[in-house]
């Protein structure tokens, strides 16, 4: 009897140890199938990462490089849907030799039907071969917000700037860093009755040759602070009305400020009535 007792246990547990190590089996198999997998899908995973990030690196270098193409990047609002909005002057459309709207290229135009409401951007290419006005190229673009210049944009000469901005009523943003003042004998009216921007940055200009600045900020009721540090004008002598009606101007920096031959500031600051101090 003992025996038996003892053949049955001996019995259950090598049948135990059969079933533990069958588990034990199945388990290192599921466990290896489960790392195969793992590793698989973290190469895959490494492979497509490595594509975006290769093909993200690419757009952006090629969207810097075609950047460098273009004269200027400009964006307008959009109020209402299917609205025809002017770009530029359409005198200007013969120069024009590259337009992108909405990243996609477009036919030369100077005024453009927008089927969406919003910030459109649009980006210009212009050729300036025997180009020397540049008067009224904004001018009245009430749907222009904002503007920057490419430092490939050369302007050395350009001459009449007069009323480039003018009535440009929304514009918010414009970048005048890359101009190149150095051929320009008229800045007349130039930013004049903008009711939306705040800042003007015109420090660092050398324009040997700029004889007028009159009206040029004149009605703009909105701006606050410009920027002249470091403006020089060997040949101005003419800034009637410049600043007249800045009535939310606060300050002017004319540190290094350069005009030997100025000759006139007749009703300069007529109505700036936030002005307080002017260092000359």
């Amino acid at each position: 009897m003992k025996e038996a007792i003892l053949n049955k246990s001996d019995n259950t547990n090598g049948l135990n140890n059969k079933k533990f190590f069958i588990k034990t089996k199945i388990n290192i198999v599921i466990s290896s199938l489960m790392f195969i997998g793992l590793l698989a899908t973290t190469t895959l995973l490494i492979f497509n990462n490595k594509n975006i990030i290769n093909f993200s690196s690419n757009s952006i270098n090629r969207l810097l490089k075609e950047e460098d193409d273009y004269s200027f990047v400009s964006e307008y609002i959009i109020e209402s849907e299917d609205q025809t909005i002017q770009l530029i002057n359409s005198k200007f459309k013969n120069i024009i030799t590259k337009l992108v709207i909405d990243g996609e290229q477009k036919e030369p135009c100077t005024s453009y039907n927008f089927k969406s409401k919003g910030i459109h951007r649009v980006y210009f290419t212009l050729n300036l071969e025997g180009v020397t006005s540049f008067e009224e190229m904004f001018f009245y673009n009430t749907n222009l917000t904002s503007i920057t210049f490419s430092p490939s944009f050369n302007t050395e000469n350009i001459t009449n700037f007069r009323r480039w901005f003018s009535w440009c009523i929304k514009l918010q943003s414009i970048d005048l860093s890359h101009i190149n003042l150095r051929g320009a004998q008229a800045l007349t009216l130039f930013l004049s009755f903008d009711k939306s921007l705040k800042t003007i940055d015109l420090s660092n200009i050398y324009a040997e040759n700029l004889t007028d600045m009159s009206a040029a900020f004149y009605g703009s009721e909105s701006i606050t602070f410009i920027n002249l540090t470091n403006f020089s004008a060997p040949k101005l002598w003419e800034m009637i009305h410049t600043f007249r009606e800045c009535t939310s101007l606060t300050s002017i920096d004319f540190t290094n400020f350069r005009a030997p031959k100025l000759m006139t500031l007749q009703n300069a600051f007529y109505k700036a009535s936030s002005l307080k101090s002017v260092n000359l």
